[in-house]
């Protein structure tokens, strides 16, 4: 008989609902074939974020969708006389068409960051529920349980895997699917490894050594935190600035320069080419780059 925990990881991890990324994959897979090198990346990729798509239909989503895009938005603005000047419409596509193009070729490389960056967040989260749920029973595979059914990104569902992996007998105990959830994590955050390391040794301690190893590491996630936030806010003067440049600066040079532009090449001289290239065109390459 299948026991409540068995559902539970079931419908939390095996079952869960497919996002509209990977139905649309799933949808365009159509076995394309991929260099050997371009395959391996996407692999890694989505086994990193969890996702029930193949390589073949990573890509093949980006070529179809990108190739769709730009018969549908050559027939609508020729059949609507949008663009008067046929070369500059199809440029203004082209380039359109190979931004969304690049944009869900590196999607699972984006996502990839996205993950990153979201369980960096979880990670003081996951330790606080750990060592909560160690101070009652000081037993692992309980506190990992705790912790994933708090969690419900990208950390909560790599713990949700250990869980299923022990359930279903493809890992033979709960240190050893912390020893590879420390593998994963090591090179984005060692104070988490390290904390780790320390909830896995209170097993076979007394009681002020398990209490001690559990402020310890709490308070080792705590600092190595505050110690990353810092340098993350630094690190984002650098993208602010190009953020700045291309969504605001480089606009207003644009339309500064245009009247020039215009005497030299009077055919980009038309109110819909100007409207195209800042109401679709600008708005979508920064958004890229914000997502990124």
């Amino acid at each position: 008989m299948i026991s409540e925990y068995t559902k539970f990881l079931e419908a939390e991890y095996l079952n869960r609902k497919f996002s509209l990324y990977e139905k649309v994959c799933n949808i365009f897979d159509v076995g394309f074939p991929l260099p050997k090198r371009l395959e391996e990346r996407y692999k890694n990729e989505i086994n990193f974020c969890h996702l029930r798509v193949t390589p073949s239909g990573v890509f093949s989503t980006a070529l179809i969708l990108s190739i769709v895009s730009f018969i549908l938005l050559s027939s609508t603005f020729y059949i609507l006389h949008i663009f008067s000047n046929i070369i500059a419409m199809f440029l203004m596509l082209i380039t359109l068409c190979s931004v969304f193009f690049y944009y869900l070729f590196s999607y699972t490389n984006s996502l990839t960051k996205y993950f990153r960056s979201k369980a960096a967040a979880e990670m003081s989260l996951a330790i606080t529920y750990m060592s909560i749920s160690l101070k009652i029973n000081a037993n692992l595979e309980s506190a990992v349980a705790f912790a994933a059914q708090n969690l419900s990104g990208p950390l909560g569902l790599d713990l949700k895997k250990i869980l299923w992996d022990l359930e279903t007998g493809s890992l033979l105990s709960v240190i050893s699917g912390l020893d590879e959830l420390s593998e994963k994590w090591k090179s984005e955050n060692e104070e988490f490894v390290d904390a780790i390391s320390l909830l896995k040794t209170i097993m076979n301690q007394t009681p002020d050594m398990v209490d001690k190893n559990i402020g310890e590491a709490v308070d080792l996630m705590g600092s190595g935190t505050k110690t990353r936030m810092k340098k993350y806010a630094m690190s984002m003067r650098n993208p602010l600035t190009i953020l700045n440049a291309f969504g605001i600066l480089l606009p207003i040079l644009g339309l500064i320069f245009f009247p020039i532009l215009v005497i030299f090449i009077p055919e980009i001289s038309e109110p819909s080419l100007l409207g195209f290239s800042y109401d679709v065109l600008l708005p979508i390459v920064v958004y890229i780059f914000i997502s990124k």
